[in-house]
């Protein structure tokens, strides 16, 4: 990370500071609320894939939503989608 432009690094910072960590925690609470296994792994990959520009939040709840139709329910499915 050190051979990255300053403005780079403060980008990742903010990203990670503003958006990775809330949206992470976000995700796994939600999912551990609603009961679906493995709720700190889908915050984790929510954090990872968050740096993805445009695509990383869909690749992240594509997983997460398919589990949750399988192991709970479509309502439930509908909440993280939007979650």
């Amino acid at each position: 990370m050190q051979h990255l432009d300053p403005r780079a690094r403060l980008h990742l910072k903010k990203e990670e500071v503003i958006v990775g960590r809330p949206g992470a925690a976000l995700v796994a609470l939600l999912t551990a609320v609603i009961g679906l296994d493995f709720a700190l792994v889908w915050g984790l990959l929510a954090f990872l894939l968050n740096f993805i520009p445009t695509i990383g939040s869909l690749l992240a709840a594509v997983p997460a939503v398919l589990l949750t139709v399988v192991q709970i329910d479509i309502t439930s499915a509908i909440i993280v989608s939007f979650g």
